[in-house]
């Protein structure tokens, strides 16, 4: 096995979730991604979910075992790794919400503030500006409220760690699929998707107990093999986004989404874990995996900012709109690369020196979805 089989870091999986990160821009802004309408984006998170109970048991499996460094010590070094960006999308987030909501609606901004600070939902009743969905968990950066629920999950993780066999795991996972499946079937669009805000936030509970512990579960049955492939490298990023491109008619929605989230996530992780690309492969997957988590966190702030400037975009030809779409996105991940290592990365090995008391800077471990 090469050098690169036995980095600690999986990049092929860093590259899927770098591209996955991307979908959920496009489908938060599908009005602005206009060729292409990507009814299923949300499935994302359910992705993030498993890679995130993935690396998070394959950093601290060993770690969190007796003689380890311990839930409360895991739960700051999570916390480390999650807020400042967090901190960052709220407080972008908010300053784009100041601009776009009139101002009879700002006190209501301002109360959810010190709650977001504390990574807590929103209780108050608030809808976006254009008033089409009400009741966001996380009004401030709506796509928040994932990292509310992956944190919960990451609590069970580390304080019933001794509880979780594989045998618990996996009455836990079939148990939450159960859930999952009955969801879509009693939809009429056959959707799953939930967690996002107060009506539903029951939901996400579901979504991250089946996706987490299915990623636990995985690195324990997984044999830790990898082997070097490009081609398979590549080609785990590229199915991952065809599948979101083909549509899919409406009396298939259900089958199609269990299908994505019961076999066809878990199979790409699995693959993801198993095949590592060679150097130059590797560095690019690489830098969109590290910029995903600050993607995600800062795509929707600087986009509503950006649409605060009421700049309304003239009639375009398909080839303008498809080169503006690919413009925009190029500069939302550069933006978001800039953030991770002018922000988000000194912050952390700042916070970590406290955190860590003089222990490896490894104990860090992966992000969530990156997340």
């Amino acid at each position: 096995m090469n050098r690169t089989a036995q980095s600690d870091k999986y990049a092929t999986l860093d590259g899927l979730r770098g591209f996955a990160a991307m979908i959920i821009v496009m489908y938060h802004c599908n009005d602005w991604f206009s060729p292409v309408y990507i009814d299923s984006g949300y499935l994302v998170v359910d992705l993030f979910f498993v890679m995130s109970g993935f690396v998070i048991a394959s950093a601290y499996d060993r770690k969190l075992a007796p003689g380890g460094i311990g839930a409360h010590r895991f739960m700051r070094l999570r916390l480390v790794r999650l807020y400042p960006l967090y901190l960052l999308g709220t407080l972008l987030g908010t300053a784009g919400l100041l601009l776009r909501m009139p101002h009879s609606e700002w006190h209501l901004i301002v109360s959810a503030l010190p709650l977001a600070l504390l990574m807590l939902p929103c209780p108050i009743a608030m809808q976006s500006p254009d008033g089409t969905i009400p009741g966001f968990l996380y009004p401030l950066n709506e796509p928040s409220w994932s990292l509310f629920f992956e944190l919960l999950a990451n609590t069970v993780y580390a304080f019933c760690f001794r509880f979780l066999s594989t045998r618990v795991l996996l009455a836990l996972v079939s148990a939450a699929a159960l859930l999952l499946v009955a969801k879509a079937v009693r939809s009429d669009t056959g959707s799953i998707n939930g967690g996002w805000a107060r009506v539903n936030a029951y939901f996400g509970v579901v979504r991250v107990a089946y996706g987490f512990f299915l990623g636990v579960l995985l690195f324990r049955l997984h044999s830790g093999r990898r082997r070097t492939s490009n081609v398979v490298a590549v080609g785990i990023v590229v199915l991952f986004l065809l599948i979101f491109l083909v549509p899919v008619p409406p009396a298939l929605e259900a089958v199609f989404t269990l299908s994505v989230v019961l076999f066809v996530i878990p199979a790409l992780v699995w693959a993801g874990a198993s095949f590592e690309p060679s150097r130059w492969v590797r560095a690019v997957l690489l830098f969109f995996g590290t910029a995903s988590y600050s993607l995600y966190m800062l795509h929707l702030p600087v986009t509503n900012m950006i649409r605060a400037t009421h700049v309304a975009l003239p009639e375009a030809s398909l080839l303008q709109t498809v080169l503006t779409d690919v413009g925009l996105m190029l500069f939302l991940v550069l933006l978001a690369a800039f953030a991770e290592k002018r922000y988000d990365g000194p912050i952390r090995r700042r916070l970590l020196r406290g955190v860590s008391g003089g222990r490896r800077r490894s104990e860090l471990g992966a992000a969530t979805v990156e997340q």
